[in-house]
């Protein structure tokens, strides 16, 4: 089951971030090698390129980003429907972008767009929003993760890398046990009463 969602949600990044490419699997190499949470992984300019195009999401009005989000649905009510008939609960967990939750991040992808000449509204939370509002009518279940990163004064991401540090992926862990164990819980009340 976990690979089935992290598959929709890899299609999902990638279609909303990049709707004209063919899908494009990405193969995971683990390596041995020291591991660094402070470790800048790119450099400033290609980081800020790789930011802008994952953003571009963020721009309203986008028709692109609707009219993927759609597709993005039916894969989404199609894996709900595969996990009804193995009595398997399904979850999605939305994970925001660092540049959805960092201002100062944030602040260098707009100015890049509108050195471009981009001049729509940049709104972080439409994604997550979007998304999370569709999976609500769907009845999908859904943990966003967005306002835990976003209402934080900590940094949980490493450095230009987008990945969470140590710190970002307790938060992200601590909110998604305690999101389940919630579930759980209130199920079995449900159940004794």
């Amino acid at each position: 089951m976990r690979h089935i969602i992290n598959i929709s949600l890899l299609y999902y990044n990638q279609q909303l971030t990049n709707p004209q490419s063919p899908l494009n699997w990405t193969l995971v190499i683990y390596h041995k090698g020291d591991y660094c949470d402070d470790c800048p992984n790119f450099d400033i300019e290609t980081y800020l390129q790789i930011e802008k195009s994952r953003l571009k999401i963020c721009l309203t009005p986008n028709s692109v980003f609707q009219a993927r989000l759609e597709v993005t649905l039916d894969y989404f009510k199609e894996i709900q429907e595969l996990c009804q008939r193995i009595d398997a609960e399904f979850i999605v967990v939305l994970i925001p972008d660092e540049g959805q939750v960092n201002h100062s991040l944030q602040q260098q992808v707009i100015e890049a767009y509108r050195e471009e000449g981009e001049n729509r509204p940049f709104n972080p939370e439409l994604p997550n929003g979007a998304l999370a509002a569709r999976l609500k009518q769907e009845n999908i279940e859904l943990i966003d993760l967005y306002p835990f990163f976003e209402n934080s004064q900590n940094d949980y991401y490493r450095v230009r890398d987008s990945h969470w540090n140590i710190p970002g992926n307790r938060l992200a862990a601590d909110r998604i046990h305690s999101s389940i164990y919630d579930r759980i819980h209130d199920e079995s009340a449900g159940v004794e009463n």
